[in-house]
């Protein structure tokens, strides 16, 4: 079982906010170093809290070296609206995840 399905729902203010975050450790030193010592309560203090059972991994990439990660796998159907947004919510139980 997941530990993702744990994870609030998330409103787009936030995601904005999370994002604005992860672009701002390319510009601003300080914040950068703040980030990487203590990523959770930086992002806590941002108003973007994991849960405790949530690992937070942090990898930094270099000139040579890129990162790519995927999402967990969820074969579940992904339902579209009119402007092709996602609304899956990809955190709520599975059918097995409820027995």
């Amino acid at each position: 079982m997941s530990e993702y399905k744990n994870l609030p729902k998330t409103d787009t203010p936030s995601l904005t906010l999370f994002i604005e975050a992860i672009n701002r450790t390319g510009y601003d030193r300080d914040f950068r170093d703040k980030f990487i010592a203590d990523p959770r309560s930086t992002l806590a203090e941002l108003g973007f809290a994991f849960p405790e059972s949530i690992e937070l991994i942090l990898l930094i990439d270099e000139p040579t070296k890129m990162h790519i990660t995927l999402p967990e796998f969820d074969d579940r159907p992904v339902a579209v609206d009119e402007d092709d947004a996602i609304l899956n919510d990809r955190y709520a139980p599975r059918d097995e995840d409820a027995e």
